[in-house]
């Protein structure tokens, strides 16, 4: 039983990759964002956090599918939610703009910081900017 769910997340790791070189037109591919989102959702469904992050920016430029705030934001917010830390820092600018979403600073602080934790640069950045934000230290808890 060991061996099928490593086979998954290897399986699923694959089409991850071959969806990105359609993605982006590279690794001899040509692009093709229908097939690339197709990828991204089978990934995904294999357990792909990424992919969801993708599926995610599909829906928002409308790359292979018709843009969607709503359903971009939906699926950006399921992949932070599972520990992916671009999705994170995408939600930082969802909930400063309210795009698929309800504004809402708290929120936007709370990605932040989780990414932060992890090291990414832009979310550090971002709190940087709002040092003097008067609710940041409820947020660090």
């Amino acid at each position: 039983m060991i061996i099928l769910p490593c086979f998954c997340s290897a399986q699923a790791y694959w089409l991850y990759q071959e969806a990105e070189e359609y993605y982006y037109g590279s690794g001899g591919r040509s692009q093709s964002y229908e097939k690339a989102f197709w990828l991204y959702k089978k990934a995904a469904s294999m357990g792909n956090i990424a992919s969801l992050r993708k599926i995610g920016e599909c829906y928002r430029n409308g790359h292979g599918v018709d843009k969607s705030k709503r359903k971009s934001y939906i699926f950006v917010k399921k992949a932070a939610d599972l520990g992916d830390t671009l999705a994170m820092v995408m939600l930082i600018s969802y909930y400063l703009d309210g795009e698929g979403c309800k504004k809402s600073m708290k929120k936007c602080f709370k990605y932040a910081y989780k990414a932060a934790n992890q090291g990414n640069q832009d979310a550090i950045d971002f709190l940087q900017q709002f040092s003097c934000y008067p609710h940041t230290e409820v947020l660090m808890e």
